[in-house]
């Protein structure tokens, strides 16, 4: 048994990860292409319409899906082929375990519940060569993002703190003034915007998917610099601020916030590492979560699994809103935070904010319907402008 879980776990992995290096690289870069293809279609259909070209760009998009299916197909095989390998080691194990307690269970040395104890235990033991498989077949994936992102943390930063940076008051009045960006020149998404978030105030954004609703918030966070116009904390232009200091006064919650793999606590105190269990039981009280966590068998402690699977999607909503109520933020963003919930649970989840807000202010992004008496103002972004919604 010691045998097969030395090469379960460490051999075998090895060559996995070696066998599928080369197709989990070549499925990322064939996965970038298709999105490089896909957007240059979209920029130049009318090009590829007037010069007839549209089929052989059809064509080449169809090559490049066949392309990525063969590297994803060879990535699956070498996965399945792993776990196949993980189950016929495991069972070898079981049946020496199962033969070597025979004579024992024969002479009475051992009674038969210890041996099936035994037998399942080297089952359960065995379990855990299952994941690793699962990582080693997509180490070659990992590994090509990985590369991709030290070459774009190599490159020049798209915004830089100020050689001498004015400091930013602890609460204050956000303020867009006739904002304008644009990702390509040719292209307009926010032209001339205008927006206020007083101190306590709650205001929502609404409107169609790539109306710029995301590109709001990253001016407003200060991930781009606006081609025009200025953003404003207190007064304050942003590019004129350290960015440290500008998101310990505005939090995140983004649709696709993360539960990690760890314990409630570990996924709480991102908010804030210093914060002692008192603070994480009345965030997670503001939320309406404590109940929940105080039933686990482990309360705080509890292990939460791969992406928080031990949770529902309503619950891993509201542990991240606890989180980002631990950073302290004066303002907070929240981006579609009703996404993947049922509608009950989103108008529950939104009914509840401004108690849970506890008088901070909020810029809420999301298509869901509000509830009465949630916003002090509501606007849809519509054409590159806000309008009363």
């Amino acid at each position: 048994m010691g045998v097969a879980w030395v090469l379960l776990l460490a051999a075998v992995p090895a060559w996995l990860a070696r066998r599928a290096r080369a197709a989990g690289q070549a499925r990322r870069l064939h996965l970038a292409g298709l999105r490089q293809q896909v957007l240059q279609a979209v920029d130049g259909h009318a090009d590829l319409l007037a010069l007839g070209a549209a089929a052989r760009a059809q064509a080449d998009f169809q090559a490049g899906c066949a392309a990525l299916g063969g590297t994803a197909l060879a990535e699956g095989r070498a996965f399945a082929l792993g776990q196949a390998l993980a189950h016929a080691g495991a069972g070898m194990a079981m049946l020496v375990v199962a033969a070597a307690g025979i004579g024992p269970l024969r002479e009475g040395r051992i009674g038969g519940a210890v041996l099936v104890g035994c037998v399942l235990a080297v089952a359960a033991l065995f379990e855990a060569a299952v994941p690793v498989m699962r990582g080693a077949a997509r180490l070659g994936n990992t590994a090509a993002a990985a590369a991709r992102l030290r070459e774009i943390g190599r490159g020049p930063a798209r915004v830089a703190d100020p050689e001498a940076p004015r400091p930013l008051p602890a609460q204050g009045e956000v303020e867009f003034r006739s904002v304008r960006f644009r990702h390509d020149p040719r292209l307009p998404l926010l032209e001339g915007i205008d927006l206020r978030i007083r101190p306590g105030e709650r205001v929502v954004v609404t409107g169609p998917s790539g109306s710029g609703k995301s590109t709001l918030l990253a001016l407003l966070l200060r991930l781009r610099d606006p081609d025009a116009g200025t953003v404003t904390w207190a007064g304050v232009d942003l590019r004129q601020a350290r960015q440290a200091e500008l998101h310990r006064r505005i939090a995140l919650l983004a649709q696709d916030s993360p539960v990690f793999m760890g314990s409630v606590r570990d996924n709480l105190r991102i908010g804030d590492p210093g914060a002692d269990d008192a603070a994480l039981w009345e965030a997670l009280q503001a939320v309406g979560l404590a109940g929940e966590v105080r039933a686990l068998p482990a309360g705080l402690d509890e292990w939460l699994g791969e992406g928080g699977r031990t949770l529902a999607a309503g619950q891993a909503r509201r542990l991240c809103l606890a989180r980002v109520l631990l950073s302290g933020a004066p303002l907070l963003v929240l981006d579609e935070p009703t996404e993947g919930l049922d509608p009950q649970a989103a108008q529950a989840f939104l009914a509840e904010l401004p108690r849970i807000l506890q008088g901070r202010s909020l810029l809420l992004v999301t298509h869901a319907r509000v509830p009465p008496g949630l916003a002090h103002a509501c606007w849809r972004l519509e054409g590159g402008r806000l309008r009363p919604a």
